[in-house]
């Protein structure tokens, strides 16, 4: 999931969860997951994209993302392990944010045993829009 947050880490007012954000895609490669990012497409009321893995689904069992296997993020040649901060069900690994007109990259590792209601609370999502 990438969230869309202005300035002040809230999401984006006019975005809400399961929504497309331009300039973003996701391509299935076998067993992993790949996340596009271009960033001259990106809308300017944008500040950041927050990156999470996480395990809530809908109708299934709620379990810990240590369970799902390995957990790697590569951007361009650098490889992040992120199996140290697996022990709860969702998981912010990392954000690309605009420093004036650069985006920069940061990773973050930050794990919620709550899942996803944590996430919703500290980056201002309404939890009605939940798919």
């Amino acid at each position: 999931m990438t969230i869309p947050v202005d300035a002040q880490e809230h999401a984006i007012s006019d975005w809400s969860l399961g929504d497309k954000i331009q300039g973003v895609s996701f391509l299935k490669k076998s067993s992993s997951l790949r996340l596009v990012i271009d960033t001259a497409s990106i809308s300017a009321s944008i500040a950041a994209l927050i990156v999470v893995i996480h395990t809530d689904k809908p109708g299934m069992m709620r379990v810990k993302l240590n369970r799902a296997g390995n957990i790697f993020v590569r951007v361009n040649n650098a490889l992040f392990d992120l199996s140290e901060y697996t022990e709860g069900r969702a998981l912010v690994a990392f954000s690309i944010y605009r420093r004036g007109s650069i985006w920069r990259f940061r990773a973050i590792g930050e794990s919620f045993n709550t899942g996803l209601e944590a996430l919703y609370s500290r980056y201002t999502i309404d939890r009605t829009d939940t798919p």
